[in-house]
Parts: structure tokens; sequence; C-alpha cells
């Protein structure tokens, strides 16, 4: 390699006697230096650093804030876990990683290899997990953490083939594409448990799977891990099961708000509810509107449901540090709204105020400002625009 980097020096008198000259590393581009570094082992990097310090330095600290902040796993695949895990542990990448991408696959415990009778892989997944973890936890590094579909099996229809078991080899048999309900959530918050880490972002995003409001499930068993991450989380962003009113439900909800609302660092909280195919409105839903949450400062309500503009009035004066609003999927109704808020813009037609209303909810600020004239003359020009 010394070779290579001498034919490159202005200088032809320049000798290598035992190390690299510093002034070869300051005539290469930096984005050579990022080949190197990028395929160079752990001995070759800590040679670069030591001999070319503030350029190795800088150029590296670049590099790795580009390229290493972010590394996505399979959390079926005990494999990717440990990719992720020796992304984490690299002495020289590993401190600038701070947000982990979970692609959730079919995570429901298997009964084992039916050639040999293999255990499960389950816990060997989570004690994987709880090892990466760590590594966060060492540093003091609040993690951020997602939760994706995995893209190839999203769609209707596919099916799932387990892999080959690593002791026979025999390959598992086909089945129907299936996500166990808590499965994905109480072994990744178990292992953050585990390992002593704090998250500052959680968002749940999946379409395939979403969280259980039950007392089977968060509100149960596994309310003490929910209630451990909530401690340092920041920016909560949940697709959570519908639920009924007259039932076991409306005390799940009004448990799950309570906890939510506690939270004393939470500042973003997004939620998506997955809506009954009879009914315009769940329990869930209605009962957020009820709530206070005196740190929110951003809060979206996603997938549909149904909101009267009275409901929303008292929700933005119960929450006075809510700055913005998103309810980009919320059909909004007109009810016994407050005309004064309105000012003089006619609302022709009960239709027309989701839209018009959508188009500006997401404004910064505080409610009434929403209902300025300067809004509504703007909806105005566009409209005739349009």
């Amino acid at each position: 390699m010394t070779e290579g980097l001498n034919v490159l020096s202005d200088e032809p008198d320049w000798e290598v006697v035992g190390a690299t000259g510093t002034s070869t590393f300051n005539e290469l581009a930096p984005e050579l230096f990022e080949r190197i570094a990028e395929h160079s082992d752990n001995s070759t990097l800590r040679a670069l650093r030591l001999t070319c310090r503030d350029f190795a330095t800088k150029v590296l600290r670049t590099y790795g804030q580009a390229h290493f902040t972010s590394r996505s796993l399979l959390l079926s695949d005990l494999d990717s876990i440990r990719r992720a895990t020796n992304t984490a542990e690299h002495f020289v990448f590993g401190c600038r990683l701070r947000q982990l991408v979970v692609v959730v696959d079919d995570v429901v415990a298997q009964p084992g290899c039916t050639a040999c009778q293999s255990v499960s892989t389950m816990s060997n997944r989570t004690a994987e997990l709880t090892r990466l973890f760590r590594f966060f936890s060492a540093r003091s590094i609040a993690l951020q953490l997602e939760l994706v579909d995995h893209k190839a099996r999203a769609s209707e229809g596919v099916r799932y083939t387990p892999p080959k078991c690593t002791i026979c080899q025999t390959q598992g048999e086909s089945s129907t594409h299936c996500i166990g309900w808590d499965a994905p959530w109480i072994q990744i918050l178990s292992a953050v448990r585990e390992a002593g880490a704090k998250l500052s972002r959680m968002a749940v995003t999946t379409h395939e799977w979403m969280l259980q409001l039950s007392k089977e499930s968060i509100l149960g068993p596994s309310r003490g891990l929910f209630l451990d991450a909530l401690q340092n989380i920041r920016a909560l962003d949940i697709r959570v099961a519908a639920l009924r009113y007259g039932s076991q439900d409306e005390q799940c909800a009004r448990d799950f708000l309570n906890m939510v609302s506690g939270a004393k660092t939470l500042v973003t909280f997004k939620v998506r509810i997955a809506q009954f195919t009879n009914s315009n409105q769940g329990v869930l839903e209605y009962l957020i509107f009820e709530t206070t949450m005196p740190g929110i400062r951003h809060f979206s309500l996603t997938e549909g449901t149904w909101l009267s503009l009275s409901e929303l009035q008292s929700f933005t004066q119960r929450n006075p540090n809510l700055q913005k609003l998103d309810l980009c999927s919320t059909d909004l109704g007109y009810d016994n709204f407050s005309n004064e808020l309105l000012d003089e813009f006619e609302c022709l037609d009960q239709s027309e105020v989701p839209s018009l209303v959508r188009r500006f909810i997401d404004l910064p600020g505080e409610y009434n400002d929403l209902w300025s004239f300067e809004v509504f003359d703007k909806f105005e020009r566009t409209s005739v625009l349009l």
C-alpha cells in the first residue's frame, strides 16, 4: 500500500522508512481516503490514524456520521443481528451508531426442526439483541429504534419460508405469513431492559403487525417493559389495534393513555389506529382528545377517524404546549363549533370541512392562529386557482 501511495507523491526522493509520510495522505482526495477506511481492517485503520492523526480523524468522523449512524437488521435472522452487533463494536465507527431499523418478519418462536428436534432460536436472538444494546448502554447513547415491514413479504398472500436448520440443514416447511401480535415488541423491549439501554425514539411503522392494547399484553405482563421504555423516550410513533366501546377495551385505552401522558420526556406522539369496518370512531381515538399530555408539542393521528371541530378545539385548549397538530386522514365534522373562530368564512356544505381543515391543520402555532383571516383568504385564493 505504501508503494502505491508513494507514486502519488510529488516528491520523487521521498523514502518510506517504517512509516508512511503524512504529506502523502494530505495530498489524497477525501474520497480516496474513505475507500481506504471502508476496506481496511482494524490494524490498518489504527496505523492510518496514528500516522496522520488530524486528517484521518476529520475524515473518519465525517465518514462515520454519513455511513454508520444507522444500521438495519432482520429480526428473524440471528446472523443479521450479529452483523449489526459487529458494527456497534467497531472501534472506530461503532460510536457513531445511533439508530437501528428492525425489519419485522415472522418472529414467532418456532417449535424447532422436526428432523433433529433442535430448540427454537428465539432465546438466542434475544441474547444477541441484548449484547447489541449493551454497546449503547456502555456509551450512554440514547437509541433510536424503528420497526418496519419486510418489503418482500408485505404484500398479501406471500408465504413465509423458514430458514434451514443450523444443525441438520433441513429446510423448514412454508407457512402462511403470520406475525405474532406482541412478539417483536416484547422481544426487543426485553433486550433493552436487560442491557440497561435507553430509547430516545420508538417507531412502529409496520402494517403487517401492530400493538395489541389488552390485559394479556402491553397492559398486563408487558406493562413494565413499556413503562421502562417511556422513561427516556422523546418520540413515540406506533400503530395500534382498534378498541371498542362498552367493554374492557375502554379501560385498556384509558390505561394506555395514562401511561403515555405520564411520560415526562415525551415530546412527539404519533399514533395510527386500525379502523373498524363498521364504525367511524373507536374508543381510543375518542379518549385521546379528552387526554391532557403536558409535554406533547407535536401530535399526529392518522389512518382515518372522525372528529368534531369542538372536540379538536377542546383538545388544543387542554394541551397548551401543543405546537403542531397533524390529522392528515381525519374527517372533521362541523357540529357546534364556534363560528367566531371561523371569522367571516362561510361554510356552504358540511362535506367541505374535512378538506379545507386538513389543508392547514399541520401549521405550527396556537389553535386560534389556524382560523385567522390569512388562512382562509389563502384557502379561497387556492380554491379559485384550482
